[in-house]
């Protein structure tokens, strides 16, 4: 773990985990997200991560259930179709989701149509593996679902000389597939191979498409994980936590408590709970301990904050006293 903290430096499980939080992202992905450098071979940390949390003999990479993301954890960069570009010189690559067939279909976006039909033209490609986890993909040269060539416009046509599979998709249910640019298809191409892998691409448009909707905060109030309210009264703060491991217990267990002190030292307020114990850990306790209390209090309250864990103490002298390195967060941790 020394080596992980050394090479990998502050990076997150969050950041590692596909969209829908259930796989671990191969090596190749994290490069094109550059989440990860792009130099050198795949380090140790890297497969001391997989076979520490990836379900052994998983030929797509699914995590263990203790090891599960809610997928408003993780971190999802959605791209949607541009219905403006002239897509003969600037080609874009869409991944679409059928929701009466279950189905994915991967292709080339050959025009849009805005509104009123909301429809989009794209050539069908298939991939040329069962595996998510490559991104080789060969040029249909038919379908039963697909709409014949001789029934598009021959204009279109030319732009899609080794093309022969053609489907109209809903622009609600297509996105752009993960991809660097310039991925040009030329006339005796039958074979492509895409920036990232289809189980990402497939994970990022499951995400888009079914993910629960964050809402806004209304009237500028910034959304709270504590229903209570205390006054600038407190001047001290005791925090304290619980951690049950699975080793002395059925299932590993989380809870928390603090209570405020005002200046004459009487108790104002006491509260406890227990929390979801998604990766359980006595640190995880009283880091949640603390946000929660410090969300119950007004903007600019100054208070002393008392507490027995090591570990926190060092994370706030780490990351809260330590000037900002920008390599040391490459994405936005919401875990944090």
């Amino acid at each position: 773990m020394k080596n992980v903290w050394k090479n990998f430096c502050t990076h997150f499980l969050a950041q590692l985990i596909t969209p829908c939080g259930s796989r671990l992202l191969l090596w190749k992905d994290l490069h094109f997200l550059k989440r990860v450098s792009n130099k050198g071979s795949v380090p140790a940390w890297f497969n001391y991560l997989f076979n520490l949390i990836v379900i052994p003999n998983s030929s797509s990479f699914f995590i263990l259930q203790q090891f599960r993301i809610p997928s408003s954890h993780t971190v999802a960069s959605i791209s949607s179709i541009d219905i403006s570009r002239n897509y003969w010189f600037n080609p874009q690559w869409a991944i679409s989701f059928n929701r009466n067939t279950n189905s994915f279909l991967v292709g080339r976006v050959i025009t849009t149509y805005p509104v009123p039909r909301n429809k989009a033209l794209i050539s069908h490609w298939i991939a040329t593996s069962v595996d998510d986890l490559l991104s080789e993909f060969t040029a249909c040269q038919g379908c039963d679902s697909a709409i014949s060539r001789s029934s598009t416009s021959k204009t279109l046509l030319k732009r899609c000389p080794s093309e022969r599979c053609f489907s109209y998709v809903p622009l609600s249910s297509l996105i752009r597939y993960p991809m660097k640019p310039h991925t040009y298809i030329h006339a005796d191409t039958r074979s492509v191979s895409l920036s990232a892998s289809l189980g990402y691409a497939k994970s990022l448009l499951l995400f888009h498409l079914f993910a629960p909707v964050r809402l806004p905060p209304m009237n500028n109030q910034v959304s709270r994980i504590s229903d209570i309210q205390l006054p600038s009264s407190v001047s001290t703060l005791y925090i304290d936590s619980s951690f049950l491991p699975p080793s002395s217990h059925p299932i590993s267990s989380m809870a928390y408590a603090w209570t405020a002190i005002d200046p004459d030292r009487f108790i104002l307020e006491s509260h406890y709970n227990i929390i979801s114990s998604i990766f359980p850990s006595a640190l995880r306790s009283e880091v949640f301990a603390l946000l929660h209390r410090l969300d119950s209090f007004p903007r600019n309250s100054m208070i002393t904050v008392a507490t027995d864990c090591a570990q926190l103490f060092s994370l706030w002298s780490l990351y809260v006293d330590a000037p900002f390195i920008s390599r040391m967060l490459k994405e936005p941790n919401h875990l944090l």
